[in-house]
This record gives C-alpha cells, sequence and structure tokens, in this order.
C-alpha cells in the first residue's frame, strides 16, 4: 500500500495539494470452501491519505448497487502521521488512516461501486468501479450473487488478514 500511495503521490504531483485521497486492496478468499467459512466476505484494506487531519478516520464506507447502499463493516483501523517521504506529503498530506472492512463479494458485478465518506468535508468519494469481470476473476465454483446473512467468524477473518495484509496485524 505504501507504494501504491507514493505511486499516486507521484501521478497527482501536478495537481498538489490534493486534499484526500483513499486507495483499497481487496483479499478475496482463496477457494469455495474458504468463500463459504467468510460467509461470502473478502476483506478490504483501505488507506486514505489527507492534508487535513479532520477528515480522518472516514465516517463509512459502503458498497453502492443502484441507489441501494450497503455499509461495510469495519474490523479495525489505525491513524498515522507520515512525514517520511517528502514527495508523499507535499502532494498528498501528512495524515493516513489504514482500516480493514468486510466486503460482501456479491456486490462484484456492473455498474456497483466502492465509496467512501470522509469525516469532514468530501462524501460519497467512488474508489472503485465493479464488473462481472471482477466477480469471474475469483474463479469460485458459483458466483456470489446474493447478500451475506451473517458475519464470518472471527478466528476465519484473522486467518484470512494474517495470509493477505501480515503487515497490518503487526500495527495493532
Amino acid at each position: 500500500m505504501k507504494v501504491r500511495i507514493s505511486d499516486a503521490a507521484k501521478e497527482f504531483a501536478a495537481h498538489a495539494p490534493v486534499p484526500r485521497i483513499a486507495l483499497y486492496d481487496m483479499a478475496a478468499p482463496a477457494s469455495d470452501s474458504e468463500l463459504a467459512a467468510m460467509k461470502g466476505y473478502a476483506v478490504l484494506l483501505v488507506a486514505a491519505v489527507s492534508q487535513d487531519p479532520d477528515e480522518l478516520p472516514p465516517k463509512r464506507l459502503v458498497g453502492v448497487s443502484g441507489n441501494a447502499e450497503t455499509p461495510l463493516v469495519l474490523i479495525g483501523g489505525s491513524t498515522v502521521v507520515d512525514d517520511r517521504d517528502p514527495s508523499v506529503t507535499k502532494v498528498l498530506g501528512r495524515y493516513r488512516w489504514y482500516g480493514l472492512y468486510l466486503f460482501p463479494i456479491y456486490l462484484l458485478h456492473d455498474g456497483n461501486d466502492l465509496a467512501i465518506d470522509f469525516a469532514a468535508h468530501r462524501k460519497g468519494f467512488v474508489l472503485g468501479r465493479f464488473s462481472n469481470a471482477d466477480m469471474a476473476e475469483l474463479h469460485y465454483g458459483h458466483p456470489a450473487v446474493d447478500p451475506p446473512v451473517d458475519v464470518p467468524d472471527h478466528n476465519v477473518v484473522m486467518k484470512l488478514i494474517a495470509r493477505e495484509f501480515p503487515g497490518f496485524l503487526s500495527r495493532q
């Protein structure tokens, strides 16, 4: 994620200072059996960076399907001040928030979005737009088309996080 933040700072350098930005990475269950154990959820790592500390932590993260919003469940997050890379600080800001969320995989279909509401000044900031191709890349035996009805067991979630985002666990 640090590399992606650095790359974003390079991409947006001509527009500096950028008031806020957010990036995400998804860790999907690796198999049909893990998908069942995760009750239809993946885990999202979200990094929000801002010039203004009042923007963080974000108010909420939602999946958007048409006019319907599905609030994502926050697993945990942490706010940091990072001045180590002056080029990132100048362009994107020194205030960062990293969070993990449960993401319902059924949202990975044409026209659905992932959006974040920052704490102070920006609502409905679109982080990603999904397509049926995103679902197909997961190679599950069946497409996840229904919303989850239950949250997965904490130990199952932590096992996925430990495998996919081990650096996040060391921050806690």
